[in-house]
């Protein structure tokens, strides 16, 4: 239903005589995807219950319908962000629907006194939203009636098929505008809450933001000097967040039309409940959100444990970056733990939906701490032999038998990554015996089964013959959900594992698999990261593993120097964002520019000088979004930051 509408409503516009420009903007392909796709055949949803089956009207009127629905949207930017560059685009979407109205209903028909009354609650809908805000006290029924009235145009879709049919069924028509309210309001709860962050940053009324500012002021917390991120934490801990989708759920249900059953007529609920669905996997995410604030309090509040840790530490960049790593390593490292939300919702079979993960950044704090132990006085051998004890420890019990970086979750394989960073934590601390123990397995299906002719290889490590119901399972989630890979920056660092390790054992694969890097490089020097925020970690992995190769390619490692240096800002630092620097990103590019560091000396000196100012009192440096499992749910940490912040700076 929804291409075909798509195709027609593309068609129309094309064949209008709306200017080339206004035609592009009417039909972005953006503005088509990120709104409801009900939208597009609105009318068809409700035609089989007034048993209208006039196509061509029908038609007519899905495309009215979405033309004056394009210009709510631009009407409400055009109110709340003084967007007056959308008044023409307003008017041409008005016009061409009127237009199409008109063809079906002459001047004195009865669907025209009903088109004014829409107009006018729509009217009513957008001066009781700016009452409402300021409004001390507003009720249920306020939002309810506001909620209904911002609907009126989706209203005339009923209307006017309610019209087409000469008012055959009144009481169908009074029942269908009933329910259509019920999903007004259960829509809009919804909307509210998706808009949260949105809305009260631009002081608009939403449900929402209204319940979370009454609850905050009676805990006498003032909403109005908390960060947004802050508010959108109480939105979930103050159960604001779960009740409001419970509503929208139950209205969402009353909406549903009890019909005998056609697939005509069923597209109405099975549209609702495509809602409904929704509505229900936002809510299962506000569980675990309360789940995972839960366990990190938790960890965070573990007791200090008696292992073995330098006892004095200078009052100097290393000393205070150290002595804070180690009072985290203390308490088991909570603030390198990884807590993720992962329920059945989404096809997860695990008995927990919480799942905790810290073996790859807790390998990767070692591999740094061995640089610590290997260049200054403070002796760590304690505490990295510790934390290589807690990795075998952890190692995957599975005929692959490594390490995974979620290691409760069935569905998640072990993978190139984790076996990559753990190899040169063993093989830098003199451990390589645990490698050819642990590792070699894994290591020979990664390079023979995985493997591609072209020096790609994939991410998850999966033996391809003779699969067990479990690696099957793991195999349909990596080409339905995680992506099989090759992934440039999971790739370098195996790469440099291999390097290390036995460079000449794997001599032709190593190479074959530095040119296929070499590849993927940007025209302007960096490597993109598919499991990493920002250019800068997957550049320094992947120049890492190509300088360690020896394999002569001095014209890109140049491109790499000139993109570092191009996108140094005036503070000295590098950034996620063009124009805002932060600790970890300039980490990564001072580690790259020391490889040549005479070379590129003055660079290296305004970097140091930034990274010397953010360090904080305690010794550390801020978190920064890093790892990316999953969309919008970023990793990072205080910790992880640190340990890579005194790298760069004692290499």
């Amino acid at each position: 239903m929804q291409k075909k509408a798509t195709i027609l409503f593309k068609s129309y516009i094309e064949q209008s005589d709306i200017s080339t420009f206004y035609k592009k903007i009417i039909l972005n392909e953006n503005l088509i995807s990120n709104n409801p796709d009900f939208y597009l055949f609105y009318p068809k949803l409700f035609a089989p219950f007034f048993n209208f089956k006039d196509e061509d009207k029908l038609n007519k009127l899905c495309i009215a319908g979405y033309l004056y629905y394009l210009s709510i949207i631009h009407t409400d930017s055009l109110i709340d962000d003084k967007k007056i560059d959308f008044l023409p685009l307003i008017n041409i979407c008005q016009e061409e629907a009127v237009k199409l109205l008109t063809s079906l209903f002459d001047i004195n028909s009865e669907f025209w006194k009903i088109w004014n009354l829409r107009r006018e609650e729509y009217f009513e809908a957008v001066k009781l939203e700016k009452k409402l805000y300021t409004k001390r006290n507003v009720s249920k029924k306020d939002f309810e009636l506001l909620a209904d009235y911002k609907s009126a145009f989706g209203k005339i879709a009923i209307d006017s098929i309610h019209i087409l049919t000469n008012k055959k069924y009144p009481k169908i028509y009074e029942e269908v505008l009933n329910r259509h309210i019920h999903f007004s309001v259960g829509f809009q709860l919804y909307d509210d809450i998706k808009d949260f962050k949105e809305d009260f940053l631009k002081k608009q009324f939403n449900w929402a933001c209204y319940k979370l500012i009454k609850y905050l002021k009676k805990q006498q917390i003032n909403p109005y000097i908390l960060d947004i991120q802050t508010l959108f934490k109480y939105l979930y801990l103050s159960n604001i967040s779960t009740k409001i989708c419970k509503d929208s759920i139950s209205n969402l249900k009353k909406s549903t039309l009890n019909i005998e059953s056609s697939e005509e007529k069923k597209l109405w609920n099975d549209s609702v409940d495509k809602i409904k669905n929704s509505v229900i996997k936002y809510n299962d995410i506000s569980k675990g959100y309360l789940q995972i604030v839960k366990t990190r309090t938790s960890l965070k509040n573990n007791e200090e444990t008696k292992k073995n840790i330098p006892q004095n530490y200078a009052n100097d960049t290393i000393g205070k970056g150290l002595k804070f790593i180690l009072s985290d390593y203390k308490k088991d490292f909570p603030n390198l733990k990884h807590i993720m939300y992962l329920s059945k919702l989404e096809g997860f079979s695990s008995k927990s939906s919480v799942h905790i993960g810290d073996i790859f950044q807790r390998a990767m704090v070692a591999d740094c701490l061995i640089d610590v132990h290997q260049k200054t006085s403070y002796n760590l051998e304690k505490v990295i032999s510790s934390e290589i004890n807690y990795l075998i420890n952890n190692k995957l019990k599975n005929r692959i038998g490594t390490w995974s970086y979620f290691p409760s979750v069935k569905e998640i394989a072990a993978d190139a990554d984790d076996l990559g960073q753990i190899m040169q934590v063993l093989q830098r601390s003199n451990r390589t015996e645990l490698i050819s123990k642990h590792c070699q397995k894994a290591i020979n299906v990664l390079l023979s089964d995985r493997y591609h002719t072209n020096g790609g290889f994939e991410t998850w490590i999966i033996p391809k013959q003779s699969m067990t119901k479990l690696e099957k399972r793991q195999n349909f989630f990596n080409e339905t959900k995680w992506g099989k890979g090759p992934d440039n920056e999971v790739m370098a660092n195996f790469l440099y594992s291999l390097i290390l390790y036995a460079p000449s054992n794997f001599k032709a694969k190593i190479n074959l698999s530095i040119d296929y890097l070499l590849e993927q490089q940007n025209d302007l020097g960096f490597w993109e990261s598919r499991w990493y925020y920002g250019n800068y970690y997957g550049t320094y992995v992947c120049l890492r593993a190509i300088i360690a190769s020896k394999i002569n390619c001095n014209l890109a490692i140049q491109k790499v120097y000139k993109y570092i240096l191009n996108t140094q800002q005036k503070n000295g630092g590098w950034g996620l964002t063009e124009n805002k620097s932060d600790s970890l990103s300039t980490a990564f590019a001072l580690l790259i520019l020391k490889n040549e560091p005479l070379k590129h000396k003055q660079a290296i000196q305004k970097a140091k000088e930034y990274l010397y100012k953010k360090q904080t009192e305690q010794g550390s440096w801020e978190s920064v979004d890093f790892i990316k499992p999953k969309h919008n749910e970023p990793f990072r940490s205080e910790i992880l930051t640190t340990a890579w912040c005194l790298r760069s700076l004692i290499n």
